[in-house]
């Protein structure tokens, strides 16, 4: 996820992580290059994460049908 985009994320935004949807349970700011870090919820079992760079999360991908 680009660092512009990732600065706007919230708590409980929906994102893909390792090809599965999470929740942002929390964010972490800091002066890193790897910064800002996310706090993870799998959507599917719960299972948390420890903090995880914005470059490794992307944002969910459009569920809306295209015509």
């Amino acid at each position: 996820m680009d660092k512009t985009v990732a600065i706007r994320v919230l708590p409980g935004t929906i994102v893909a992580f390792r090809g599965r949807r999470h929740e942002v349970i929390s964010t972490k700011g800091g002066a890193e290059s790897e910064a800002p870090y996310f706090r993870l919820r799998a959507t599917d079992d719960g299972a948390m994460t420890g903090l995880i760079s914005h470059r490794l999360v992307e944002p969910e991908p459009d569920k809306t049908p295209r015509d």
